[in-house]
């Protein structure tokens, strides 16, 4: 029963904050610049909310790593020799996901329904740090390719 539980409760907590990081990841790229507070006077205060998803982005990245420990805590099954472990692709394709959702939001944001400013670096900086991230993701795939054989 620990096994299931530690599994599933692993699954849901990365798949949680990786919904927590991409979201907020999507806010603040559409949000852009801002400033709130302090002895000056902002020409772009912060809109309502740039708080939470600043934190749903950095407590997101965190619980990735808790859902990963919660699926590795669990135990049981062994990979035969050569190949990846339960846990070990379970990271890689963490790793792919994360990665995946932080290119999804930044090209969602420069590309999607409310993408705004298209004369401005705007839509070049979405593009290229969707490419980036996309490409850092893309990695893991590489490296199950080679099955975890060293």
């Amino acid at each position: 029963m620990r096994y299931w539980i530690l599994g599933l409760g692993g699954i849901v907590v990365l798949a949680a904050s990786l919904a927590a990081v991409g979201t907020g990841l999507y806010g603040l790229v559409l949000t852009g610049s801002c400033a709130s507070g302090g002895p000056y006077v902002s020409a772009r205060p912060c809109p309502e909310g740039t708080g939470l998803r600043i934190a749903m982005l950095v407590v997101g990245i965190f619980t990735t790593f808790l859902g990963v420990g919660l699926f590795a805590a669990r135990g049981g099954m062994s990979a035969a020799s050569g190949t990846l472990s339960a846990t070990g692709r379970v990271a890689l394709a963490s790793w792919f996901l994360g990665f995946g959702a932080l290119a999804a939001a930044f090209l969602y944001a420069g590309f999607g329904p409310e993408a705004t400013d298209p004369t401005s670096g705007y839509k070049v900086f979405s593009a290229l740090m969707g490419a980036m991230f996309l490409g850092v993701g893309s990695l893991s795939l590489l490296a199950r390719k080679r099955g975890g054989r060293r």
